[in-house]
């Protein structure tokens, strides 16, 4: 009898995949590798390596020799998120009540659902709209941040991206009006 063990080291989404190792192989059998979700059924196992991240479990299978009889083996690996990303045309700006300012996001690499918050309501707000980030003056003067969110998906974890918005006082275009009997 051999007494096989079998190991895995995980990877990073995206990056280049582990293969797996075994020890213990005395009669130097065959082996081939099976790869299923951790707690699956058996039946689910499958010759193709994972590609998304979760964790799993590689099974080894060794082959009778002369000398020796086969055996199985399994370990658990896991294959992590990869950090997300998401990038807007510009890092800052400003706007002078009451117009709006616009940016774009330019990336978003994970794929995420896109939304977006401010730090000061009073200084500005802003809304989302496909990659569209609309930035509205608030009541007051000052500095937002507004932050831009990639939710987190199947294989990557959530990414932000942030704007500083500097709010100026409006100018008002008065003109004057002549009235009528009075000199000039």
């Amino acid at each position: 009898n051999i007494s096989p063990s079998v190991s895995m080291e995980g990877w990073i989404y995206g990056g280049t995949a582990s293969n797996p190792s075994v020890s213990g192989n005395s009669g130097s059998g065959s082996v081939t590798y099976e790869y299923k979700v951790k707690d699956a059924a058996d039946l689910t196992y499958t010759t193709t390596k994972p590609s998304n991240a979760g964790t799993y479990t590689v099974r080894a299978t060794i082959g009778a020799t002369t000398n020796y009889n086969g055996g199985t083996t399994t370990a658990n690996f896991t294959i992590s998120k990869a950090n997300g990303s998401v990038a807007l045309s510009a890092a800052s700006g400003s706007t002078n009540y009451p117009n709006a300012k616009t940016i774009t996001v330019t990336g978003n690499a994970s794929g995420g659902t896109l939304s977006v918050n401010t730090s000061n309501s009073s200084v500005a707000t802003a809304v989302i709209s496909g990659t569209t980030v609309t930035i509205n003056p608030g009541t007051t003067t000052g500095k937002a941040t507004i932050t831009v969110t990639s939710a987190e998906t199947s294989n990557y974890n959530a990414a932000t991206a942030t704007y500083e918005i500097t709010v100026g006082k409006g100018t008002i275009n008065v003109t004057p009006t002549a009235y009528a009997g009075e000199a000039d």
